[in-house]
């Protein structure tokens, strides 16, 4: 149980032994397979629902050409971020064993620019002064984080 928690993909149990022993190693071979089987359909239909997410982005890129500089740029750079995320999906299909990408990041600046895109598209929140914190993470993986942790103090939290 403790192998099979670690990896799914670990070879099935010998089925040998009592006969108590022997029905309990092919219970646990007909669970890890039908756990193989669920990871892999769910993988498959995340890469799925991602790439499938290229067509829509690559209208509203074409679209918003005719909006002005600024609203178009900042439009431009959520299509760069959503397109980003869809990468890191369709990456972690292709290899689901992989490590994200660890770069430099300032999580003060990070948390600035967040603020000032949540800012952007109404959202009321304000920060106190930021220091500079510098950490190493996965861009992608952590704007979702402070997006999210940003979105849920502005709708939860008190004023």
């Amino acid at each position: 149980a403790e192998r099979l928690g670690r990896n799914p993909d670990t070879p099935p149990l010998e089925i040998k032994g009592p006969a108590e022993v022997a029905k309990a190693a092919a219970a646990f071979n007909l669970m890890q397979d039908r756990i193989r089987r669920y990871v892999r359909d769910r993988t498959v239909m995340i890469g799925s629902v991602a790439h499938d997410l290229r067509t829509p982005l690559t209208r509203i890129r074409f679209r918003v050409e005719e909006a002005p500089k600024p609203i178009r740029d900042k439009i431009i750079a959520d299509i760069e971020e959503m397109e980003a995320m869809i990468a890191a999906t369709l990456a972690f299909v292709r290899d689901a064993s992989s490590l994200m990408a660890r770069e430099p990041i300032d999580l003060a600046h990070l948390t600035a620019g967040m603020v000032d895109d949540m800012r952007d598209i109404g959202t009321e929140v304000t920060t106190d002064s930021l220091q500079s914190a510098p950490i190493s993470g996965d861009p992608i993986a952590l704007r979702r984080v402070v997006a999210n942790l940003i979105a849920n103090a502005a709708k939860f939290g008190a004023r």
